[in-house]
């Protein structure tokens, strides 16, 4: 019982905050979404094109709303076939969690990586 009313207090909780601050819950991005928009983050930052980066294999694991921002912070992995040479800062294969937020023009941006 007292796990039962540990949820129903933070689900209240949860909506209250929502309901308070005027800001409709964004959707949870999709995986198609979140590759693609890492995508992006990662070709910055190797400074390479896009189209040259071809993830082999790319798996949401879970999401949640974040607090600080409108957005989501999900946690994903993901594999790319670019040769170890040919990166400069993030790994061929790697599991992150980071932020997933909307611009104001509506497309999906990846912002932060946890861990």
């Amino acid at each position: 019982m007292r796990v039962y009313s540990f949820f129903f207090a933070s689900a209240l909780a949860a909506t209250l905050t929502f309901a308070a601050s005027g800001e409709r819950l964004k959707p949870e991005p999709s995986e198609s979404q979140m590759e693609s928009s890492f995508s992006q983050f990662f070709s910055k930052l190797e400074a390479r094109p896009v189209s040259e980066i071809q993830f082999t294999s790319f798996k949401k694991q879970t999401c949640r709303p974040s607090i600080a921002a409108p957005g989501h912070i999900c946690s994903f992995t993901y594999s790319t076939e670019l040769p170890a040479e040919h990166l400069t800062i993030l790994p061929a294969h790697g599991t992150f969690s980071g932020t997933f937020l909307l611009d104001d023009d509506g497309k999906l941006r990846f912002e932060t990586v946890i861990g």
